[in-house]
C-alpha cells in the first residue's frame, strides 16, 4: 500500500466517522524503528506462556539466533558483528513474531489500567451504517 493510499484511506475515515457522528482516534507507529526493538529474550519467555509449543519455539529460536550481519559501503565491507535484538527483516514470521510482542507488552503496560478511553471494537459488520457509506461525500 502507498502512501497516498494510506493517506486517501485516512481521509475517506475520518470523512465517514464525521458523518455519523463516531470519535475517530488514529495513532502511528513506525513499525521499522519497532521491529528492531524487539528483545529477542523476552520474546522467548513469552511464547511459551502464549502456548507455544516447545519444537515451534525451538524453530523460531533457531531462525533468530547466532545472526551476524556486514555493513557494505563504497565497495568495502565491514568486519562481522552479532545482530542481538529485533526480528529477522525479510522473515514471514517477523510480523507475527512483532504482533505478538506488541500485544503482550500492551497488555502488560495497560491491563490495569481504569482511565483514558476505551477502544470499541465490532465484527457484526454494523460499525458503521453501510447505507451511508455509499452515499457521495463531498469535502475540498
Amino acid at each position: 500500500m502507498s502512501t497516498i493510499d494510506i493517506v486517501f484511506s485516512l481521509i475517506y475515515l475520518q470523512v465517514k466517522c464525521r458523518e455519523q457522528r463516531q470519535p475517530l482516534f488514529v495513532d502511528f507507529i513506525d513499525l521499522t524503528k519497532a521491529f528492531n526493538l524487539v528483545s529477542r529474550d523476552g520474546l522467548f519467555k513469552i511464547l511459551p506462556k502464549i502456548g507455544c509449543q516447545p519444537r515451534l519455539l525451538s524453530i523460531i529460536r533457531s531462525f533468530n539466533e547466532n545472526m551476524r550481519g556486514t555493513v557494505v559501503f563504497d565497495g568495502l565491507t565491514s568486519d562481522a558483528f552479532d545482530i542481538r535484538g529485533g526480528v529477522k527483516q525479510g522473515c514471514v514470521l517477523a510480523p507475527t513474531l512483532f504482533g505478538i510482542f506488541f500485544a503482550v507488552m500492551l497488555q502488560h503496560a495497560f491491563g490495569s489500567v481504569t482511565e483514558g478511553f476505551y477502544l470499541r471494537a465490532r465484527s457484526d459488520g454494523k460499525l458503521f451504517n453501510l447505507a451511508r457509506l455509499r452515499a457521495k461525500t463531498r469535502f475540498g
